[in-house]
């Protein structure tokens, strides 16, 4: 009995490494089986639960998230994206950013920049949100499916798909970088479905590439849909990687697919209050989602609130 429960987690293991792999023939490292499992206890979700009071943000924290903001929305531009130029626009946001790779994916379109810094010793992973008919297919393809690196997990279908056509690309090149520049840290940005995109860009170099743990990789993700269910949220909750999930006011897309759906977020909540100040507030959850914050306005769906985040305005690069 023993020998045949050994057998199929072999196989499961196996299976999982087969449908993770990348699709455009790049190598990557494989999936470090630690890394991949569930938790072996996984806290239902419940929306009226009590949470921690939320706690104000410094003017420092808040500036360093404003600038992963401004981060998100180069991949916006077209002169970063399509002629891989960091002219004076970008450069006033990171002088010394030297671009390594931009792509997009075929049949989704799921778009990213990666780019290397000397001065923060970083490599930055920023992934562009919706902004083509290609990604909107995605944003439509909400069912959750099986996350086959952790059995058991299910995600958001278009995004996560998404994702998987520009992996190869992504993991291959931070690997590579990894090794050029051992002391850099990774950070990988992104804003409404290229947030959903961004953690799971984040998560698959953590289950590949041992070194790096909550010293040495970040994700932030302003916007952020909904990207998984409940074992999802809970397996995200349990990785070692700092999680920097950033909402504004009633940003409609930061409350859909909706909970009735299995869908819960993961991660801390970083709320944005209003338009009127940077005033920002560490949302903690007893499990997943603080009804303190975003979630206590998100009968609001403003959508205006999903493309201003701090000043800036998303997209509004050319």
């Amino acid at each position: 009995m023993k020998q045949i429960t050994l057998l199929v987690s072999i196989f499961v293991f196996a299976l999982t490494q087969t449908l993770a792999a990348p699709t455009n023939g790049t190598t990557i490292p494989p999936l470090i089986p630690s890394r991949v499992k569930l938790p072996d206890h996984v806290p239902k979700f419940d929306p009226n639960a009590t949470a921690p009071n939320p706690t104000p943000l410094s003017l420092h924290e808040e500036n360093e998230l404003d600038f992963r903001v401004q981060l998100a929305n180069i991949a916006t531009c077209r002169f970063v994206i399509k002629q891989q130029l960091w002219n004076e626009t970008v450069c006033e946001i990171l002088p010394d950013g030297h671009i390594e790779l931009t792509y997009s994916g075929e049949k989704y379109d799921a778009t990213f920049f990666i780019v290397t810094s000397k001065s923060k010793k970083s490599i930055y992973v920023s992934f562009r949100g919706t902004y083509s008919k290609k990604q909107l297919q995605a944003d439509f393809e909400a069912n959750l499916i099986p996350y086959s690196p952790v059995p058991g997990a299910k995600v958001y279908q278009g995004h996560f798909l998404a994702y998987m056509e520009v992996q190869g690309k992504m993991v291959g090149t931070v690997s590579r970088l990894l090794k050029k520049y051992p002391d850099y840290g990774v950070e990988v940005i992104g804003h409404s479905m290229g947030a959903s995109n961004a953690l799971f860009a984040a998560l698959d170099l953590y289950q590949r590439i041992e070194k790096l743990n909550k010293s040495n990789i970040a994700i932030y993700s302003f916007g952020q849909p909904r990207s998984g269910d409940v074992n999802f949220a809970a397996y995200v909750n349990t990785v070692d990687m700092n999680y920097f999930r950033v909402t504004h006011a009633a940003d409609q897309f930061a409350n859909v697919p909706s909970t009735k759906l299995g869908y819960v977020h993961a991660g801390v909540e970083y709320w944005i209050k209003g338009n009127d100040s940077k005033d920002t507030l560490k949302c903690p959850a007893r499990s997943y989602e603080s009804p303190h914050c975003q979630m206590s306005v998100a009968d609001g769906d403003n959508f205006a609130d999903h493309i201003l985040y701090y000043d800036t305005y998303i997209g509004d690069c050319k």
